[in-house]
């Protein structure tokens, strides 16, 4: 897979927060474009965007947040 999920959070207020790893910076932006035209998600952002080597592989940590509808 080209993203990989590494933390889901349901916060009070109806708030989700989703963090992960990325090979690339493209499955990120596609994930908030999918989760922007969603219908049971609103107020979509991206908090970071942060690269990182391993094992000479650049990877994109990220975390999202939204208001669920």
């Amino acid at each position: 897979p080209d993203l990989y999920l590494t933390d889901l959070k349901f916060e009070e207020g109806k708030k989700v927060g989703v963090k992960g790893s990325a090979y690339a910076k493209p499955p990120i932006f596609a994930m908030v474009d999918q989760m922007r035209s969603s219908k049971l998600f609103k107020n979509v952002e991206t908090k970071y965007i942060t690269g990182r080597v391993e094992e000479g592989t650049e990877i994109s940590d990220f975390e999202i947040v939204a208001s669920l509808r």
